[in-house]
């Protein structure tokens, strides 16, 4: 074999072992973008919507057919009565940034389920008076202000591998009582709004009882003025989870841990900041708040 062609046959190595180091990680520097699961088809039983202020009646499963415009000033798209669920099938839902909420009930409701839904220029897109036993999946919020609220009640919430842009993105009730608490927040891309704040707890909230924990993890938070409000000292927020290694970290690469929060130092490259990201008081720490890398 001739210099030329030995060193065409080197080139080529290389060339071919580049391209398959790219294929498993598409971002080599680490700063991947997070890749969610792919969202709940729509069962065979499920019943087709196209238009706002559809009724729907509880104990039922409701799909989108097509995206909604309704910039009409209205209170609300849809009103939720107990055990709907809701799936957009991948479509938007836009308010024309005057729509009151997309789906709001101030009844004494429970189970709602809503996912892979796109809501633009909303209000508040999804409104509540309590909140049980629900699920918020799949969902990206874009040019809206209050996305998910509850006024009072609050419990067994799981909200997971959603995109907000919103001036707020989750607001915890003021007067949950005996009953905010089994929330797992996880798996969501929080981006930046100047002055916005991502998670809060209202003032005045009477659900901080001793032992009581809240699941943040595995989030991305890309800024704004206020990461996560949390005012109270007698519960803890769990920030994190021991680092194993659990697949879909939403940030990078490696374990799950804690959240992303921006650049930090991580001197030995563990894929974790060398200092924990700190919340008010000292039950609220996120301990392996996730590093961009070496």
């Amino acid at each position: 074999m001739s210099k030329g062609t030995t060193a065409f046959f080197i080139i080529g190595l290389f060339l071919v072992a580049f391209l398959f180091l790219v294929a498993l990680n598409p971002n080599p520097s680490g700063l991947a973008v997070y890749s969610a699961p792919i969202p709940p088809s729509v069962p065979s039983y499920a019943i087709p919507i196209n238009q706002c202020y559809t009724p729907l009646f509880a104990n039922n499963y409701y799909y989108l057919t097509d995206d909604i415009y309704e910039p009409s000033g209205e209170a609300q798209c849809f009103n939720f009565d107990t055990n709907i669920t809701l799936n957009c099938n991948g479509h938007t839902i836009n308010g024309g940034g005057v729509l009151g909420s997309a789906v709001f009930s101030m009844d004494p409701v429970t189970d709602q389920k809503i996912y892979n839904c796109h809501f633009v220029g909303i209000v508040a897109p999804l409104s509540f008076e309590r909140l049980g036993n629900a699920e918020f999946r799949f969902n990206t919020f874009n040019q809206s202000t209050n996305c998910i609220t509850s006024g009072y009640f609050w419990d067994n919430v799981l909200i997971e591998n959603n995109v907000f842009e919103c001036g707020l993105a989750i607001g915890i009730p003021y007067q949950s009582a005996e009953v905010s608490k089994d929330t797992i927040i996880r798996n969501n891309w929080f981006k930046n709004v100047p002055g916005g704040t991502t998670i809060y707890w209202s003032p005045g909230n009477a659900h901080a009882v001793e032992g009581w924990k809240y699941w943040i993890y595995n989030n991305r938070f890309d800024g704004g003025n206020k990461t996560i409000v949390n005012p109270y000292d007698a519960f803890t927020n769990v920030y994190n989870l021991s680092d194993v290694d659990i697949p879909g970290r939403i940030f990078g690469s490696g374990h799950v841990g804690g959240n992303y929060y921006g650049s930090c130092i991580d001197g030995d490259c563990n894929g974790y900041c060398d200092d924990p990201a700190h919340f008010g008081n000292d039950n609220n720490l996120d301990l392996l708040p996730l590093s961009q890398g070496c």
